[in-house]
């Protein structure tokens, strides 16, 4: 939508000067570049980066408009890959950050253009729920919520304690004995 273009244009720049995670081939052609790993039906990539100056500040900035590449990368989920559905793993995106609506998004709303229809999956901790209602919100994340895995004191088996204590008997033998140092 033209509210979000001009926005992101007037934050960026134009798209085609943007110098940021892309690469020109010998044409002079330019792409985007989108790390990521695919596996038949399965892509597995990090999300794009807010931001390239101060970026934990701009993770969180919801007055800066998204840049190209990740509006690109987004779109591309949708539109070219062709997204089923968006598992984000960690505690949170930065999509749910952006400008916009708190509720009730506008068609030009960034988190609403980057979502789209296609579902929004998060393993959430129960922890951490003022950020898995914002991914909810903002987001339209389905949670899934687990608990923190018990923390137990780790033991071993007693052929790793012998082994583990083999060099001490070693070098206690080699100060007794002179048979054993030859």
């Amino acid at each position: 939508p033209a509210p979000l273009r001009d926005s992101v244009n007037t934050a960026w720049g134009a798209p085609e000067d943007f110098k940021v995670m892309t690469w020109r081939n010998p044409e002079g052609e330019a792409f985007f570049v989108f790390p990521a790993q695919r596996y038949g039906n399965l892509l597995l990539a990090p999300q794009p980066v807010r931001g390239w100056g101060e970026v934990t500040k701009e993770y969180h900035d919801v007055k800066l408009p998204p840049h190209h590449q990740y509006l690109a990368f987004y779109l591309w989920l949708q539109r070219g890959f062709d997204a089923h559905a968006m598992v984000h793993v960690g505690t949170h995106g930065t999509h749910e950050w952006l400008p916009g609506k708190e509720v009730g998004f506008t068609e030009a709303d960034p988190s609403e253009v980057m979502v789209g229809a296609v579902p929004q999956v998060y393993p959430y901790i129960v922890d951490v729920v003022g950020e898995g209602l914002q991914a909810k919100r903002r987001g339209m994340a389905t949670l899934i919520s687990h608990m923190t895995p018990p923390f137990d004191q780790a033991g071993m088996s007693p052929d790793m304690i012998e082994l583990i204590g083999l060099p001490d008997d070693h070098a206690v033998a080699m100060q007794k004995s002179e048979a054993a140092a030859a």
